[in-house]
């Protein structure tokens, strides 16, 4: 009768927790308890032993240190959630991870997303490690300098190089008076960022996250699936989000026209989902902007664009690309249109008004773009580094490509003293340019302009030596 209570009692401490070092000597006297009683000779019962104890052994450790990792390609949950029981992670497992994964497949995501639920042990460690790591990403936050080498940072790369997801979800389950209470933290793992563009993402998950949930025990079933529509809502988003700023524009947009479809038609009436409903529209126009991009004809780029419209009609990227994309299939018209467009929506940002006077001197609309470019001399915006590369760039190919287009070199020389302060560099642009342009009557307006930018060229450089 003892050894049945005992058997009985190594195994409820195996199943409590298969992966924890109780497990591993419960199971050790478990063995020993059954293979001794056996008629078997010494030798036979020591070499089963051995074997069983091995046995065991390996699935002890394969249990404990083998995390999950995916061969696929789509964007991976990881939930490390703590539970007092071995019954509470199952109900994790049978109720949350069974119906996130439900609702995956019925959705038709399950390419872009799978989710997984590590033990109690890896819970554990993995909460650990996030807990360390995002107290030191908060503290770089806040302006503290943080060496990369710190074992805060080495213990979150060694264990993305472990696991591999995109999204952690971890904390604990507890039971307090009848009462599950579920309190859980996430983080998005995505390529680097700026901090603007940092900040706005966290905006977005705290917006969208519910770190404490609670429901009775009771209607336990009801609030293991209301949960986990939640988190399933939330990691959505997220990862779609994450997804948009680590250019991913097809996983971004699939993620985010399935979210906008379901808070709109599914009475979900919660005001918790309404900033997500507002910004969906303007995410999802981004997303048909970004595979605009990436498109190999310019009936694909256009038709993106418009659907970027359908869902933000005041979209300036939308427009803005529309222009670029006409221009580089031979319509200058339609790219003209779309400027204007684009100059209508335009807030902070300038970089139509670079295409726009590209475009006046494309059509010998000289004056007309003389006074743009002055006005671009007197105003400044975020991007504008790298737009001006991107026009100097530009203007190099198409001259390349179009050497009758000697507006091209009169641009380039502009930007480069004017806007730029280097005349050095500028200079050779300016005089092939007025070497060139000399007898062409049309460029006259734009001869006296570079005539003079040399004269004051000359002065700085003899000045200067």
């Amino acid at each position: 009768m003892s050894d049945s209570k005992d058997v009985t009692a190594y195994f409820e401490i195996i199943d409590q927790d298969y992966s924890g070092i109780p497990a591993l000597l419960a199971g050790f006297f478990l063995i020993a308890m059954l293979i001794v009683p056996w008629s078997l000779s010494y030798k036979k019962v020591l070499y089963l032993g051995i074997l069983m104890l091995l046995i065991y052994m390996f699935s002890w450790a394969y249990n404990r240190y083998h995390y999950p990792r995916s061969r696929s390609k789509g964007n991976r949950i990881i939930l490390a959630i703590t539970c007092d029981d071995s019954a509470q992670q199952r109900r994790l497992r049978d109720d949350l991870l069974k119906h996130l994964n439900e609702r995956i497949s019925e959705e038709g995501l399950g390419f872009n997303v799978n989710v997984k639920l590590l033990n109690r042990y890896q819970a554990r460690q993995v909460g650990r490690i996030l807990d360390e790591y995002v107290k030191v990403k908060n503290a770089v936050s806040a302006g503290e300098k943080i060496s990369i080498k710190s074992k805060e940072v080495i213990g979150w790369e060694r264990l993305n190089e472990k696991i591999d997801a995109t999204l952690y979800i971890w904390g604990s389950m507890k039971m307090r008076n009848q009462l599950y209470v579920l309190e859980i933290n996430t983080l998005v793992r995505h390529i680097p960022i700026n901090p603007i563009k940092q900040q706005e993402l966290q905006g977005d998950m705290s917006s969208v996250w519910l770190r404490r949930v609670v429901f009775d025990k009771q209607s336990e079933i009801k609030g293991f699936l209301i949960s986990g529509d939640t988190l399933y809502i939330a990691a959505k988003y997220i990862i779609g989000n994450a997804a948009q700023l680590s250019f991913q524009y097809d996983t971004a947009l699939r993620l985010h026209l399935n979210l906008l479809h379901q808070v709109e038609n599914m009475k979900l009436n919660n005001p918790y989902y309404e900033p997500m409903k507002v910004k969906l529209p303007k995410l999802i126009a981004k997303d048909y902007c970004g595979l605009a991009l990436h498109v190999k004809t310019m009936q694909e780029g256009i038709r993106n664009t418009e659907l970027a419209l359908k869902y933000e009609p005041s979209n300036y990227e939308a427009y803005l690309l529309q222009s670029i994309i006409y221009f580089n299939n031979g319509k200058p018209g339609e790219s003209y249109l779309a400027v204007n467009n684009a100059r209508r929506v335009a807030t902070t940002d300038m970089t139509w008004r670079y295409n726009l006077a590209f475009l006046l001197m494309y059509f010998d609309k000289y004056e007309e773009a003389l006074k743009e470019y002055d006005t671009i001399l007197n105003t400044t915006f975020e991007i504008e580094p790298m737009v001006i590369n991107e026009v100097l760039d530009f203007n190099e190919s198409y001259f390349k490509s179009n050497p009758d287009s000697l507006m091209s070199l009169f641009i380039i020389g502009f930007i480069l003293y004017k806007k730029v302060g280097n005349a050095v560099w500028a200079i050779k642009y300016i005089d092939d340019f007025i070497q060139k342009a000399d007898t062409v009557k049309k460029y006259n307006l734009l001869l006296t302009r570079a005539k003079q930018y040399k004269t004051e060229i000359d002065n700085i450089l003899t000045n200067y030596d």
